[in-house]
């Protein structure tokens, strides 16, 4: 027999060889597939796998409402300290002091309470620089406990002088406004650091000091836990 049919029966051996084995292999899966233990192994592992699934969504999705109700508790139970009352008006030959009110209108103390201020007169359309405020000393306080008021005196006449006949006209001429700002840095029960700003300017013609329309802020930090 020559090369070129060696080749040729030797590749239809190789064919019969492969169609016996994918007859066979056909077969055994049939039988696999027709044994009724094979296929209840079967459909128990798909419906093991979808339950599976279900269980990890479920896991998920009760974690999250874990964070979500961790959360909810911590800021409905956390401290928030807030400014309530600013008053003083300008008096002639009396020191000008305004009286600041801080509250705490959380369920828990404020931990660490300190305060900042700064008291300035500035030439009407100049506004505070509140980079100032780093530079002023702290007030510490303390614990600030719920709905306990914390007061304080913000002198604005220099060393609480009585505010003199020039410093008067400034103020009816509105060619001076008087401000008040700073910060509250504390913490809460839970031990997250928060941060209250406040700024005020009196009104001459309110007659008061009213909020600035700015650095009036308090965070919403959400420390975890």
């Amino acid at each position: 027999m020559n090369t070129g049919e060696e080749q040729k029966h030797a590749g239809k051996e190789e064919c019969k060889t492969e169609t016996k084995n994918s007859e066979s292999n056909m077969s055994d899966l049939s039988k696999w597939w027709h044994d009724p233990a094979h296929v209840i192994q079967s459909i128990g592992i798909f419906i093991g796998t979808i339950v599976a699934l279900i269980y990890a969504g479920q896991l998920c999705q009760m974690i999250k409402q874990n964070q979500l109700t961790r959360e909810t508790f911590t800021t409905d139970k956390r401290a928030w300290i807030g400014v309530s009352k600013v008053a003083g008006k300008p008096i002639l030959n009396n020191p000008f002091i305004a009286h600041m009110e801080f509250i705490n209108t959380g369920k828990t103390p404020a931990i660490e309470a300190s305060v900042t201020f700064v008291g300035e007169p500035l030439p009407k359309g100049v506004s505070p620089d509140f980079t100032r405020e780093d530079k002023v000393p702290l007030d510490y306080h303390g614990l600030i406990m719920p709905n306990a008021p914390y007061h304080m005196k913000v002198p604005l006449t220099n060393n609480d002088e009585p505010l003199n006949q020039a410093g008067w006209k400034d103020i009816d001429s509105e060619t001076v406004i008087y401000w008040i700002h700073g910060f509250v840095p504390y913490e809460d029960i839970f031990g997250c650091p928060h941060k209250l700003t406040y700024c005020y300017a009196f009104s001459k013609e309110q007659g008061e000091f009213s909020p600035c329309r700015d650095h009036n802020t308090t965070d919403d930090n959400k420390c975890k836990n």
